[in-house]
C-alpha cells in the first residue's frame, strides 16, 4: 500500500465533498417573482401589489377593463423598477402565444387617461391597450428619483382606439437627470385607429431634461389622425437631448 497516494486520495476525495456542499448550499440565483392573472379583480391585485415588489404579472388571453387600478387612481401610481405586464399567456400560464387583439386592456368609465409614474424600467409586451382616453406616464426625479439605465419597452403590442381630448393616445415625458442616461423602446408594436381632439400626435415623447436614448425598431404607425412626435426641450429650458433611433419601421 502506497500511504502517500492514499492520503492524497482521501484528501482529495475530502476536496471534492466540500465542494459539492458549498454548490449545494449556495444561494439559488434572485428571480422576479411572476404571477399568472385570468380576471380583472386579479389583474388589478396585481398591478397594485407592484407598487411594493416587482414583478413579471403574466395575463392570460382576454379583455380586461383596467378603470379601478392604481394607473388610474390612488397616491402611489407607479411599479417598481423591473416590473413587467405580459399577454397571450394560455391558462394557467403554462404556454403563450403572442397576437393583435388576444390580451386587451381597456377602461369604460374614466374621464382622462392614465397617470402613471414611472420609477424605474418596466415592460408591456404582447398587449392590446384600447384606452379612450389615452395612456400617460412621467418618468421624473422630482416625482421618483429614477435609477441610471431605466429602459421602458414596449413591445409585440398594439396600441389603438384613443380618442382624446387634450393630449396623444401614447405619451410619455422625461425628465431625468442627464448622467443616468436611459432608454425608451418601442418595437415591433402597432399603432392604428387613435384620434386627438386638439390635434396630437399618436405617439408623442417629451423630453425635458436627460439623455435618454429613443429607438423605434419595426413598429407600424398608419390610421392614425397624426402621427409620431419627439421633442427634445418642450419647455425651451434647453435640458432635454434625447437620441433618436428608428430601424425599419413606417410611420
Amino acid at each position: 500500500m502506497n500511504n502517500r497516494n492514499d492520503w492524497a486520495r482521501s484528501v482529495r476525495g475530502w476536496g471534492y465533498a466540500a465542494l459539492a456542499l458549498l454548490v449545494l448550499a449556495a444561494p439559488a440565483a434572485w428571480a422576479m417573482p411572476e404571477v399568472c392573472v385570468s380576471t380583472e379583480a386579479e389583474l388589478i391585485e396585481a398591478m397594485a401589489n407592484v407598487r411594493y415588489t416587482a414583478a413579471t404579472i403574466k395575463i392570460v388571453k382576454g379583455t380586461y377593463d383596467i378603470e379601478n387600478s392604481l394607473w388610474y387612481y390612488g397616491s402611489n401610481n407607479f411599479m417598481q423598477p423591473g416590473t413587467s405586464l405580459r399577454g397571450g399567456y394560455f391558462f394557467n400560464c403554462v404556454a403563450r402565444e403572442v397576437a393583435a387583439g388576444n390580451t386587451v386592456l381597456t377602461e369604460t368609465n374614466v374621464q382622462e387617461g392614465t397617470d402613471l409614474a414611472i420609477a424605474g424600467s418596466f415592460t408591456l409586451d404582447g398587449l392590446t391597450l384600447e384606452l379612450e382616453h389615452g395612456f400617460f406616464a412621467f418618468a421624473g426625479d422630482d416625482v421618483y428619483p429614477i435609477p441610471p439605465g431605466t429602459t421602458i419597452l414596449i413591445s409585440r403590442s398594439v396600441i389603438r382606439g384613443g380618442q382624446t381630448h387634450f393630449q396623444s393616445p401614447f405619451n410619455i415625458s422625461w425628465s431625468v437627470d442627464p448622467d443616468r442616461g436611459g432608454e425608451i423602446r418601442i418595437v415591433d408594436t402597432l399603432v392604428t385607429g387613435n384620434n386627438s381632439d386638439a390635434g396630437d400626435p399618436s405617439v408623442e415623447i417629451l423630453v425635458y431634461e436627460g439623455t435618454p436614448t429613443i429607438t423605434f425598431t419595426n413598429d407600424t404607425v398608419v390610421g392614425n389622425a397624426s402621427g409620431v412626435h419627439i421633442y427634445n426641450n418642450p419647455d425651451g429650458d434647453n435640458g432635454g437631448g434625447a437620441v433618436l433611433l428608428a430601424h425599419n419601421n413606417i410611420f
